[in-house]
């Protein structure tokens, strides 16, 4: 009867797992660094890179981080470097997000919720979209930072306008055609880093705005995937 050879094998925080699995994941780690760093080709590189993020997981479930660093120095610290590069950039959209948003910040503007979830907030951040040639006005308004309610913390808030033409009452229109779905809706978040949508459709009722005063006030009843029910009433000064 012939003798098997055991393959070694290295203990990680997921497993065991064998030098030849390990040092084929890092050979394919190396080489898609390789064609990231060299490829002109943009889709190629984007390709790569997306790659690169699922080798390194793969590698640190394999090994463990503090193993992988051992068995191979460079390729662990290439890794522990980008991770670190990865965490920075995102720490710096979400600082430059937060800065454009206190930028954006118009006094009176209140987003008030009653229902499964109940709260305000006042002084948020607006944008104003217009387009003259479908004549819509596409508003989106966000908190600086969530605003604790009763049942989640208010992240965003959103209505349009179809056939926008200034001062008068406008039924809500559930689709507008130059508009993605969904722009009528309110945003929370649970707490968990979990989103919560509410949306507004004419299923849920009918929903109005006044644009009077300088101001537009909209209510409307929203829902989420779940069947909770909210009315949200959104006030906007006019630019």
């Amino acid at each position: 009867m012939q003798a098997v050879r055991a393959q070694p094998t290295l203990g990680g925080m997921s497993g065991k797992y064998s030098w030849k699995s390990v040092a084929g994941t890092a050979k394919k780690w190396a080489d898609n660094k390789r064609t990231e760093v060299t490829t002109a080709d943009r889709r190629t590189r984007r390709e790569a890179t997306g790659n690169e993020v699922q080798i390194e997981r793969e590698l640190e479930q394999q090994t463990g981080g503090a193993v992988l660093t051992m068995l191979f120095p460079g390729l662990g610290r290439a890794i522990e470097r980008q991770e670190q590069q990865r965490q920075q950039a995102a720490a710096d959209r979400h600082d430059q997000a937060r800065a454009e948003r206190e930028a954006s910040v118009l006094a009176g503007a209140s987003v008030e919720v009653r229902g499964h979830i109940t709260g305000r907030a006042d002084d948020l951040a607006v944008t104003f979209t217009a387009d003259d040639e479908t004549r819509t006005l596409l508003v989106l308004m966000e908190t600086v930072d969530p605003v604790a309610f009763d049942g989640a913390s208010l992240s965003a808030a959103g209505f349009a306008l179809a056939d926008f033409h200034g001062n008068g009452t406008y039924p809500l229109v559930a689709e507008i055609e130059s508009l993605d779905p969904g722009a009528h809706h309110v945003v929370f978040n649970d707490g968990d880093s979990d989103i919560d949508w509410y949306y507004w459709t004419d299923e849920y009722g009918p929903a109005t705005a006044v644009v009077s005063g300088g101001a537009i006030e909209v209510v409307m009843p929203c829902r989420n995937a779940g069947s909770h029910e909210v009315t949200v009433t959104l006030r906007v000064p006019m630019p």
